[in-house]
């Protein structure tokens, strides 16, 4: 689940699944930017790549998530990633791109990769990805109630 923004490298992760006997399943935006319409295009006949445009449906999006046998993270320029925080909350594994703000996210917990080359070949040589699923501890980091206090804290 992704934006179609170049920093988000779904182009780049689409690639990673060429000739994979794994699939891609990717749900973003393509029809709102000209970068989601050429990734939509290039990608839309590969079999094992389901490109999935525009899904916004809470209940549906959660049935991907819930059901994935791992969230792989490209997001390259942000701080803490909402979609990420939810993939923890999913405890599925997390695969994530090896930038400081995902690994701070991640408290270390994900399995990191720092080009698509290495993704590719991880893809291609592990099956198991459940060790990188985020401890209940960490999650306790990004509780809503907690956050909200905190933030309460700063202004009282």
């Amino acid at each position: 689940i992704s934006r179609a923004l170049v920093d988000n490298q779904i182009d780049e992760l689409c690639s990673s699944f060429l000739g994979l006997n794994k699939k891609l399943v990717l749900i973003s935006n393509f029809s709102s930017s000209k970068y989601g319409t050429y990734v939509l295009d290039k990608y839309k006949n590969i079999p094992n790549i389901i490109l999935i445009n525009g899904l916004y449906n809470k209940a549906e999006l959660d049935l991907v998530r819930w059901n994935c046998k791992a969230y792989i993270h490209t997001h390259t320029l942000c701080g803490t990633a909402p979609s990420l925080v939810e993939m923890m909350i999913s405890k599925r594994p997390i695969i994530s791109t090896d930038i400081p703000q995902n690994k701070f996210t991640l408290d270390g917990h994900g399995l990191f990769f720092s080009d698509f080359t290495e993704l590719k070949e991880l893809l291609e040589n592990k099956s198991d990805f459940s060790e990188y699923i985020s401890p209940d501890s960490l999650l306790e980091k990004y509780n809503w109630k907690k956050i909200v206090s905190q933030y309460e804290g700063c202004y009282l």
